[in-house]
């Protein structure tokens, strides 16, 4: 038996006194020019399928109230007679009853009657081309699993999602230190000059601690060298100093001498002092004088100052590039030393680099194999739902269908109308199904649509804008023209 749909409308928006029997078809069209009432029309079976109505004055221009009766089957393939009464002030009630002739009491039971979701074919897929329809897209798909395999493939989501999924952040992590290590591996290694240096750190190290070993020992002769080389100095100068004392006084005493002789007569005691005085002094500088010559030439003796030029030569070398000296060989030994250390270093770092990639690529690798084996399990649960169309997918930011991201640049028109009608029907079990607009919908998707409305039991209702009529008028599609006939496939091919 045909579902019965039957509309009688007092004072809705435009649409002031209208009937209208949707009985017998499958895909029907509400046409007409612009500001006749098509909208209204569909905005009225969509507040009474939803039990509310948004509209903010249903009522028709100058008038104060209004109704819509009629019968219209539920969910549950039923038929159920309904009133819609409204007016000016805002006043707006819904009566629905059964087919048992009692009245549905509640708002909660009566939307269960159809426990309808609103949305036009036009709706859904314009809310592909922003990142709150697509969220839209995929809420609608949820609701339809169970509430187990909701809550399972939004944990799995919680997961794998590529914007905020735990395991998927966590890969994205470790890759970016794998690029990192990588960029530093790439970077960082040791070039061939470096690596032959660092091959020469042995040789290095002895020739290093030879010429320290030399140093030490020259250091150690200079050094006693120089003390007594001091000491020298010092007893030459105690005797140059003597030497000066003793000219100076024997100046003095000659000058005193002289004094004496003029005055001899006055001073003959005195002058038999002075030359006992000139004598000791002499004596006793002569003893000094012996002393100290014999010091200096004991000290000259042990100062070998051509073996000393020969070391000062042997540290400091002459200038040239082939003798730098000891000092300069182990000035270049600890610096070649220290960049041996530097290398090793970054030999070490470089090594440890590729370890830690290799554990990093295991990650990795691992968050892969369990992202992958959780979304085949999400797409296990999507496909295994009966409540969702086959050919449907929920991915991270978007939705597919047989496999084509659900978004404008990827999806035809015509592909996405049939999914969509589709999903549609898996979402709304009562029959009726408000699909928007039927501008641009050829014969061959409108047949598709028809064909799987007559075998689904729905009734699919568009609005269709016709220039050429001056009213409201609803067509049954099943009965017009549908365009060439599909040709038939040749049977005797085999």
């Amino acid at each position: 038996m045909p579902q019965e749909v039957k509309v009688v409308i007092h004072n809705y928006k435009k649409l002031k006194e209208t009937e209208f029997d949707i009985t017998g078809g499958s895909v029907f069209f509400m046409q007409g020019p612009n500001e006749v009432g098509k909208t209204s029309f569909v905005n009225l079976l969509k507040a009474i399928m939803e039990v509310k109505d948004d509209t903010v004055n249903p009522v028709t221009y100058e008038e104060k109230e209004g109704y819509a009766v009629g019968t219209i089957p539920g969910a549950d393939g039923k038929q159920y007679q309904f009133r819609y009464d409204f007016n000016i002030d805002g006043k707006k009630k819904f009566t629905f009853i059964g087919p048992d002739n009692k009245s549905v009491k509640s708002v909660t039971d009566m939307r269960a009657i159809f426990n309808y979701t609103h949305f036009t074919v036009e709706e859904f897929y314009n809310w592909s081309m922003t990142a709150a329809g697509r969220q839209k897209q995929k809420n609608i798909l949820l609701m339809l699993l169970s509430d187990s395999e909701r809550l399972e493939v939004a944990q799995i989501e919680g997961k794998v999602n590529s914007t905020s999924g735990e395991i998927f952040l966590q890969r994205q992590t470790v890759n970016r230190d794998i690029s990192y290590l990588e960029g530093v591996i790439e970077k960082g290694g040791l070039n061939s000059v470096q690596k032959d240096t660092l091959s020469k750190k042995k040789a290095i190290d002895e020739l290093y601690d030879e010429f320290v070993n030399q140093k030490k020992i020259i250091d150690e002769y200079v050094q006693n060298n120089s003390t007594h080389a001091i000491r020298l100095k010092s007893a030459q100068e105690a005797r140059d100093t003597a030497v000066s004392n003793y000219t100076t006084t024997v100046t003095q005493l000659d000058t005193s001498i002289a004094d004496i002789e003029k005055q001899i007569r006055e001073l003959t005691e005195s002058l038999g002092a002075k030359k006992e005085l000139l004598k000791t002094t002499e004596n006793a500088f002569l003893e000094k004088k012996v002393i100290l010559d014999k010091a200096v030439t004991d000290l000259e003796a042990d100062y070998d100052v051509k073996k000393m030029e020969e070391y000062m030569l042997v540290l400091n070398g002459d200038g040239t590039e082939k003798n730098p000296g000891i000092n300069a060989r182990i000035n270049a030994g600890k610096a070649k030393k220290d960049e041996i250390i530097k290398l090793e270093t970054i030999s070490e770092q470089f090594n440890k680099n590729k370890e830690d990639l290799a554990v990093k690529q295991k990650q990795a690798d691992e968050y892969t194999e369990k992202i992958d084996t959780l979304r085949k399990r999400k797409e296990s649960i999507i496909s295994n739902s009966d409540n969702i169309p086959h050919d449907y997918q929920i991915g991270d930011d978007y939705i597919t269908v047989d496999g084509i991201p659900f978004v404008e640049t990827d999806l035809s028109k015509s592909h996405a109308v049939k999914a969509i009608a589709k999903l549609m029907m898996k979402v709304n079990k009562a029959p009726i199904m408000l699909m928007g607009d039927a501008e641009n919908l050829g014969y061959t998707v409108l047949n598709e649509l028809q064909e799987e409305a007559e075998k689904s039991g729905k009734i699919m209702i568009f609005a269709e804008h016709v220039r050429d009529l001056e009213e409201i008028k609803l067509v049954c599609y099943d009965e017009l023209d549908h365009g060439p006939a599909p040709k038939k496939p040749n049977t005797n091919l085999f």
